[in-house]
């Protein structure tokens, strides 16, 4: 009502409302009050929280879509924002519980839902578990990845390009191969190089790896790396990394070093999948500086069925091994 509105906005300085009600619901009802009181208003259209709804691709679309919209608004802080749908706890629940996991500061469930028990007692022991496994399970991954991809779009758009044909750094290293773009983000500059990554003259080199990586069946980048740590000098001296032995079947035997999500350090030749590992490197790759190789070990598309509805699911995964390949790098310094 619009008396709730006016209290509300006089006592607690409401600037927006955002309804989760459908047209036969008499959303726009409430958005007309909004409009009369100069209170901003977005509608996010959902019937329900159901897994009929959150799995229809239309609704998940919408919803998803609305919420990072209204996630991007959050993060500015500089709007007193009232969620609401009929009772304020089936559909608040599950979309206040997305937009908690979808900002980075509440990564587990416990953490957001002791946010939700803070806010509203009754939206945290009415909303049940069940929902928000469907939250996690269609929101949250859709969300994460929207959000993704205005970063990476953001990151593009104000980054500076770059004409590196002029590089002396560049030209100093004519085996390294093409630079076929540079931008800078931050103060980190980014290039895109068509080579051989063998002779690249840098300290890590990173392995899109899989299980096979580093056996005798292996192929493609991590066979290339593979052969070029097994090859021998003129003086047919075998040289490596510290831990790095070439066994007789022409495999490089290394125990690769992977940390877990609170830093804990753990050595195994197999690394889970997600996780990086840090190997030496040996052979011609040791002589031509470069120190290490980081096994990257993330899904790989015959885990999943390649579908749009799917790439929500998997790319949290690609994330989480390209950040801790990143964060093994920083580890080898």
């Amino acid at each position: 009502k619009i008396q709730h509105l006016i209290h509300i906005k006089n006592n607690f300085g409401l600037t927006m409302v955002v309804t989760l009600q459908a047209e036969r619901e008499k959303a726009q009802s409430i958005g007309k009050a909004c409009k009369k009181l100069g209170i901003k208003w977005m509608n996010i259209p959902l019937e329900g929280a159901n897994k009929a709804l959150l799995s229809k691709k239309s609704t998940l679309k919408l919803v998803s879509t609305k919420l990072a919209e209204l996630l991007k608004i959050l993060l500015k802080d500089e709007e007193k924002v009232l969620i609401h749908c009929a009772a304020g706890i089936h559909r608040t629940g599950v979309c206040g519980y997305t937009l908690l996991r979808c900002s980075g500061d509440f990564p587990t469930r416990s953490k957001a839902m002791e946010v939700i028990k803070k806010v509203r007692m009754h939206t945290y022991t009415g909303v049940k578990d069940w929902r928000l496994d469907l939250a996690d399970e269609y929101l949250v991954p859709r969300v994460k990845s929207l959000l993704k991809k205005e970063e990476v779009k953001a990151c593009i758009n104000e980054s500076k390009e770059t004409d590196l044909r002029n590089d002396k750094d560049i030209q100093k290293k004519p085996d390294f191969g093409k630079v076929r773009r540079s931008i800078t983000v931050g103060s980190v500059l980014v290039r895109l190089v068509e080579g051989n990554i063998t002779k690249a003259q840098v300290d890590v080199v990173v392995n899109a790896a899989n299980n096979l990586s580093f056996t005798a069946m292996d192929g493609g980048v991590s066979g290339a790396l593979r052969k070029a740590c097994l090859a021998d000098d003129e003086s047919k001296n075998f040289t490596a990394g510290k831990g790095a032995k070439k066994d007789p079947n022409g495999v490089i035997r290394a125990e690769k070093t992977w940390w877990d999500k609170d830093g804990k350090e753990y050595k195994s030749k197999e690394i889970p999948t997600t996780q990086a590992g840090v190997q030496p490197s040996a052979g011609l790759l040791f002589k031509r500086g470069i120190k290490y190789i980081i096994h990257a070990v993330g899904p790989t598309w015959t885990d999943y069925p390649i579908a749009e509805e799917t790439f929500g699911k998997i790319l949290p995964r690609i994330e989480r091994t390209i950040t801790r390949a990143l964060n093994a790098a920083l580890r080898m310094k």
